[in-house]
């Protein structure tokens, strides 16, 4: 028997601080291994945004052309990723009107574009996020009869995509606590 194809699309930044708020962080290769026992992962795509260093004060840092300096830990977690053949789309951090204590990193419509453009790569999608951003993109996957899987921290997870879940059996959400002696991150 073959295994369902499944597209994987985590939103890097929720999971980030819903695990930070949990106490505990994902490990991507239990993740993958995770996924693996059941699917066979056709996509598996995680959306980040590379911050820059800080000093001690907190402060960004630039360097002698005025550009800020991208933060290494960031860069080393996404080279990471990509050895255990996770893709990486991402950005850096957004300045808001060059304000810098309002970043952002607008990455919720590349995952939209691009889990719509790749839908018929796959059977189902594995969405890793809670916001209520994605739920047109949850309602426009469901309305072709593939199931939706949405896995988040409890602490990320919008009333919009709960309502999904509770409008359709095709929709349906896993809290990552749940799941923490699979996939918690040791350190």
């Amino acid at each position: 028997m073959s295994k369902i194809g499944i597209g994987v699309y985590i939103d890097g930044s929720n999971i980030y601080y819903g695990g930070r708020k949990a106490g505990w962080q994902v490990d991507y290769a239990k993740l993958k291994a995770f996924i693996e026992r059941k699917y066979e992962i056709v996509v598996i795509n995680y959306y980040n945004s590379i911050g820059y260093q800080k000093d001690e004060d907190g402060k960004y840092i630039k360097d002698l052309n005025g550009n800020y300096i991208f933060n290494q830990a960031t860069l080393e977690f996404e080279a990471h990723l990509k050895r255990i053949n996770i893709k990486v789309i991402s950005k850096p951090l957004k300045f808001i009107s060059g304000n810098e204590s309002i970043a952002s990193n607008k990455l919720d419509g590349d995952l939209m574009i691009d889990a719509l453009i790749e839908q018929n790569q796959w059977d189902e999608l594995m969405l890793f996020s809670g916001d209520s951003d994605f739920e047109r993109l949850v309602k426009q996957i469901s309305s072709l009869s593939k199931h939706v899987h949405i896995f988040c921290f409890g602490s990320r997870i919008s009333r919009e995509l709960i309502m999904l879940t509770r409008e359709t059996n095709l929709v349906t959400y896993t809290k990552l606590e749940r799941l923490k002696k699979i996939l918690e991150r040791k350190k």
